[in-house]
């Protein structure tokens, strides 16, 4: 079953696994693949239902089996039991993706100070994963929390002319998710709802002030490329508003 869920195989793995976990079987392991066969198959809530019912001793499941269910939770927007299960399992492995989805939970919980410390610890002992943080920082500005986003971005970059690249992505990201509506429709309002009528110009204006002065051609002239553009975006905002 462990070598068909390596493969992609998950339906296989079920297969296998589904007569001995309906039947009652104590081995964790063999529930923790069972489970994590449900999530990649497209079924999260038959996982949840089967770990919030039988697995209710964490101590006996390995750690691998409960990440998988905080990355459920997560997926599922369950952000108190996805906090709950990575915070389970921190002390007894504190490795990056738990921390970064326990840090995405936290977040979305409103606890935006202990978030981006959580980010941050990751970032400076495993630089490889800082791509990860505009990802997740897109995902709020999407939503609407520029003050999250902004303290996302902040982390990253550990010498001057790094950090201005890195605030030039966050200008680039704000001008993608100012730019036009969302596929989302919910996302949509919920964006537009937290801006409360204001948009994220001001902010890419703000950003691109310092980078329009950079010593660092490339950063200067992609600086400039990208005030023109939001300038001009902000010019056609308010034509239309009139």
């Amino acid at each position: 079953a462990a070598l068909y869920i390596r493969n992609g195989e998950p339906e296989r793995a079920e297969t296998i696994l589904a007569p001995y976990v309906l039947a009652g079987t104590d081995n964790m392991r063999v529930v923790s693949d069972y489970l994590i066969a449900l999530r990649m198959e497209g079924k999260p809530k038959e996982a949840m239902a089967y770990f919030e019912a039988h697995c209710t001793d964490w101590s006996k499941m390995p750690v691998y089996g409960l990440q998988n269910m905080g990355d459920v939770y997560l997926r599922q927007g369950k952000w108190r039991q996805a906090h709950e299960v990575y915070a389970y399992t921190l002390p007894q492995s504190d490795n990056d993706f738990v921390r970064m989805g326990d840090a995405y939970a936290l977040a979305n919980l409103g606890q935006k100070e202990e978030a981006p410390a959580q980010y941050k610890l990751v970032v400076e002992r495993n630089p490889v994963r800082r791509a990860i943080v505009p990802m997740d920082a897109e995902v709020f500005l999407r939503n609407g929390d520029l003050a999250f986003a902004r303290k996302m971005f902040a982390l990253l970059g550990q010498t001057p002319e790094e950090r201005e690249q890195y605030q030039l992505l966050y200008a680039k990201t704000l001008l993608s998710v100012q730019r036009g509506e969302l596929p989302d429709a919910k996302q949509q309002l919920l964006r537009d709802e937290r801006l409360a009528g204001r948009d994220y110009h001001h902010e890419i204006g703000k950003v691109l002030a310092p980078l329009l002065e950079s010593a660092n051609d490339d950063i200067r002239t992609q600086a400039q490329a990208l005030n023109a553009q939001n300038l001009l975006q902000r010019g056609a905002i308010r034509s239309a508003e009139k």
